[in-house]
């Protein structure tokens, strides 16, 4: 019972006034998830845990249905296709704003994909050094690259919205910010075929500043009960698990240097 509630919140859609709540179905699925592996019989020691756990999630979930964000990002997309040839209301409009609110799993997802494309239409077999050649470089494109780049030009030329969104005042940091992102974005780029001392020094860098500001994001839901999707949502654990992945594919690639590709 326990896993088909957690398979069914994750893939339902809660509506309210007409906003798409997919982040709160999301948090709430990650904690009816935990049943599966641990039922409500084998709790004992951690139940004060698991306890904190759902109050938190019950909180992002209330405080979910009142944001409009995402509703925002839908009237942006009405007006670009204001001769309504899309329907909005339809899956693709879902699918958009699905992308756009979790733009760093989006970007993760299709750097992937990318390293699946490519290893299937190689034509013979690949050694495990160029397997994670490709999922690393195409993780670095993706990830940082591009990433870093939307991450660009949503605080310098939709900073309004993008402070929205995280829940906070709009600032002029927002633009020194933006053009920081600029930076980092150029150097994912350039280590798409860099070397590894390169990738390393690229990896760095925005492991701290995911590092810093999911530590922040989690300091504003404790004291500021700011559990906005830019600050709750999935931002907060791809801030989190992002550089993680990232070393631990620079530490596979340097435990394989001699097929290191060029």
């Amino acid at each position: 019972m326990h896993r088909c509630i957690g398979i069914i919140c994750f893939s339902q859609r809660s509506y309210l006034q007409g906003r798409v709540n997919i982040n709160a179905c999301c948090y709430y699925s990650l904690f009816r998830l935990t049943l599966v592996f641990n039922p409500p019989g084998s709790y004992f020691a951690p139940i004060k845990r698991l306890r904190a756990i759902k109050a938190l999630f019950s909180a992002v979930g209330s405080n979910f249905l009142n944001c409009s964000s995402l509703n925002c990002i839908r009237r942006i997309f009405q007006i670009i296709y204001a001769s309504n040839t899309l329907p909005m209301d339809g899956i693709m409009a879902d699918m958009i704003i699905l992308a756009m609110s979790n733009f760093t799993l989006t970007c993760f997802i299709l750097g992937l994909l990318c390293a699946l494309l490519e290893w299937l239409v190689r034509s013979r077999p690949m050694e495990k050094a160029m397997v994670i050649e490709l999922i690393f470089s195409w993780y670095l494109l993706f990830n940082i690259g591009l990433a870093y780049l939307f991450n660009f030009i949503m605080h310098v030329f939709f900073g309004d919205f993008t402070a929205q969104f995280i829940g906070w005042p709009q600032s002029p940091f927002q633009m020194e910010v933006g053009f920081a992102s600029l930076g980092i974005a150029l150097n994912g780029i350039i280590s798409f075929k860099g070397q590894i001392a390169f990738r390393a020094a690229t990896i760095i860098v925005p492991a701290l500043f995911l590092w810093g500001a999911a530590g922040g994001h989690l300091y504003q839901m404790i004291v500021a009960h700011n559990f906005e999707p830019g600050n709750a949502g999935s931002i907060f654990w791809t801030d989190i698990f992002m550089p993680i992945i990232a070393f631990l594919l620079l530490w596979l690639q340097y435990r394989n240097p001699e097929n290191r590709v060029s």
